[in-house]
């Protein structure tokens, strides 16, 4: 099982919620959303994939880009990883970080991750092609 964290900042720091799930959906608060407009074009939503050494960047990285309203929601979960860096091949444990945003924040986040760390890393912006009604509405009321 899949275990994803959902750090929602939307409400204010007073408010804010940590959902845990299996990957299956997100807490109720979140789930009951209503859309507040509905102006996402299609591929205007991205997911930008980032690879981290810990939980704890992953979590400090999640937390600045909610507050800087760069993110509605990210996801961070544990990974094996096995890359050739240097002519090395190398097997060790990273996490992942999956941040849902809108077209036109790649940049900013960018900053933002490379802000946090000292060493390479992948990011990489993904498009997606549909997304449900809700959860865009959720998006465009916490990104602009």
């Amino acid at each position: 099982m899949a275990v994803i964290f959902c750090i929602d900042l939307s409400q204010g720091e007073s408010n804010a919620g940590l959902s845990v799930g299996d990957g299956g959906g997100v807490d109720g608060r979140v789930s009951r959303r209503e859309p507040v407009t509905d102006s996402l074009n299609r591929n205007d939503m991205k997911i930008i994939y980032t690879t981290l050494n810990n939980d704890e960047e992953a979590r400090t990285i999640g937390r600045d880009l909610l507050e800087k309203k760069l993110a509605n929601c990210v996801n961070f979960f544990p990974i094996t990883c096995i890359y050739n860096y240097h002519d090395e091949v190398t097997e060790e444990p990273e996490v992942v970080l999956l941040i849902k945003t809108i077209n036109g924040k790649y940049k900013d986040i960018e900053e933002i991750i490379k802000s946090h760390i000292a060493y390479d890393n992948f990011i990489g912006e993904l498009n997606v092609d549909q997304i449900n009604s809700n959860f865009k509405g959720w998006l465009c009321g916490v990104v602009k």
